[in-house]
């Protein structure tokens, strides 16, 4: 704090700064020169009075130094420029980010006037025309069902895009994919099933045009249609008539996977390709992609008395339904998922179209019920083998048991080792056959009968056909397991028939079963 010194010359009062260190200060009277000096008292200062003592003497340091105020500290002394420099350097970055503040506004308006505000002249008359909708033109707030002028019961409009004021159309969010789909199959046009005007008083026999590859029944039980990979060619043989024909469109090389419905055929072949035909006719209809599956399609299966939807199904049980209409195939939205199975067994549908079936043709293989409940894919594990559904979807037909749709069994297990039964149904209708192991001469081979009481067949009369030579090498005994026998095995309970395809898949067998 200032004290007053008073110059030894001329007594002249005048103020000085306290400061650390002795040093020269003039008289502003006099010009005199005298050396200013602060120390501390030898006792306390009393309340308000100075913190040091003030001694004057006449002359100037002997250093000569001149009057100085009291020194800085050396980093007060670097700080003061880094303060300087600091500020400068603040002020600048604070206008650059103002500026590009005032810039990137006036870019956001422009981008909103330019997208979203419509200045059209139809727009802008709309907006400068009068609401006569509400009375002096004021906006109303008026809560739904609240009543109008005209005294009805309106609910306010949803706010959204359009003329006039307010705002402008938010971000388009995609909908979410569903999860729950429908299983609803399609009905087809019937055709009636008639024994044909054969003498089956003895089998009679087709000889294919070669080896036939992939097999689907159709037509609820009427159609057989193979596909003949070495001609290029589907072949359809018709129960009605007795006889085949040759669709009329060749196909592409490659394998090809089918799935017959009531009056169409589904032709699923390499590079994914889908394509339609009708049936019987077996021309084709259009072309289009089938389902995109993780690891691609392995198998199809459609009801053979609907017109779809047909499901497909790969390796590791990823599952979709697809709708197959007149003009274009559709997957079935929310039916993609995974049905489970392993890596070998493909998928069968009932005739209904309302049980599939994923599971092995071997003795070993257990199989999987899938059905739809509550709108999502249910699947039941059961024990039964080899295993083929009933027509109407309630039971599945397997080694050596029936079970329900739900899994449980029906009646009680039949054969065993040494006298295997393996059961497989009609195309249509409740009938089924049973398979049983025995001995012809010194070789093994099955006998044949046709059953209708699926509650015990082991003690129902049924009718016996014997041993047939057709069905040669559909049981391999060294492995102890069948190949696919639903397609090897019709019997058409309307067509009085039973139809075996052999094992080499070049030759049908037509024989008469007298069916009540």
């Amino acid at each position: 704090m200032p004290q007053d010194a008073a110059c030894p010359k001329c007594r002249a009062s005048f103020p000085v700064t306290e400061a650390r260190n002795a040093f020269t200060v003039a008289c502003p009277k006099c010009d005199t020169e005298m050396t200013v000096e602060f120390a501390k008292p030898a006792a306390p200062p009393e309340a308000g009075q100075p913190h040091y003592d003030l001694f004057v003497k006449p002359g100037a340091l002997a250093s000569g130094a001149g009057p100085a105020p009291p020194k800085k500290k050396k980093d007060d002394d670097d700080d003061e420029p880094k303060r300087k420099g600091g500020s400068a350097a603040i002020v600048l970055l604070s206008g650059g980010f103002g500026l590009l503040f005032v810039l990137g506004g006036l870019g956001l308006t422009a981008w909103f006037l330019f997208f979203f505000v419509d200045t059209s002249t139809e727009v802008v008359a709309n907006n400068n025309r009068p609401n006569n909708s509400q009375p002096n033109n004021q906006p109303t707030n008026q809560p739904n069902n609240q009543p109008n002028n005209q005294g009805k019961n309106t609910p306010n409009p949803r706010p959204g895009p359009g003329p006039g004021p307010g705002p402008g159309p938010g971000p388009i969010i995609p909908p979410k994919p569903r999860n729950e789909f429908d299983l609803k199959p399609v009905s087809g046009s019937l055709q009636a099933i008639t024994p044909p005007s054969l003498d089956l008083s003895t089998s009679q026999v087709i000889i294919l045009p070669a080896p036939a590859a992939a097999v689907s029944v159709g037509g609820n039980g009427r159609y057989i249609v193979m596909h003949i990979p070495t001609k290029n060619q589907l072949i359809c043989f018709d129960a009605s008539q007795g006889k085949t024909f040759i669709g009329g469109d060749p196909l592409n090389g490659g394998n090809h996977l089918l799935a017959a419905g009531q009056n169409q055929l589904v032709v699923l072949g390499p590079n994914n390709i889908l394509s339609v035909y009708d049936l019987p006719s077996l021309q084709r209809r259009y072309d289009t992609s089938g389902p995109r599956l993780t690891f691609g399609v392995a198998s199809i299966a459609m009801g053979s008395a609907t017109n779809g939807p047909m499901l497909a199904c790969d390796v590791h049980g990823n599952a979709a339904l697809m709708d197959i209409g007149l003009n274009g195939a559709t997957v079935v939205e929310g039916s993609q998922g995974n049905i489970g199975g392993d890596m070998t067994t493909p998928v069968r549908a009932s005739a209904n179209g309302k049980l599939f079936l994923r599971g092995g043709f071997s003795n070993g293989s257990k199989t999987l019920l899938v059905t739809e409940w509550a709108r999502k894919w249910k699947t039941t594990s059961s024990d039964v083998c080899a295993s083929y559904p009933s027509a109407d979807g309630k039971y599945v037909f397997g080694y050596g048991m029936i079970v329900r749709d739900n899994g449980q069994i029906v009646g009680s297990r039949a054969g065993g080792p040494g006298n295997s039964v393996w059961y497989v149904p009609a195309v249509s209708g409740t009938h089924f056959l049973r398979l049983g192991e025995t001995k012809d001469g010194n070789k093994q081979a099955v006998t044949i009968s046709v059953h209708k009481n699926h509650l015990n067949p082991e003690k129902e009369k049924a009718i016996s056909l014997g041993v047939l030579p057709e069905m040669e090498g559909l049981v391999e005994w060294f492995f102890g397991r069948t190949v696919p026998l639903d397609q090897h095995l019709f019997l058409i309970p309307e067509a009085k028939m039973l139809v075996v395809l052999n094992a080499k898949k070049d030759k049908l067998t037509m024989r008469k079963v007298d069916i009540k």
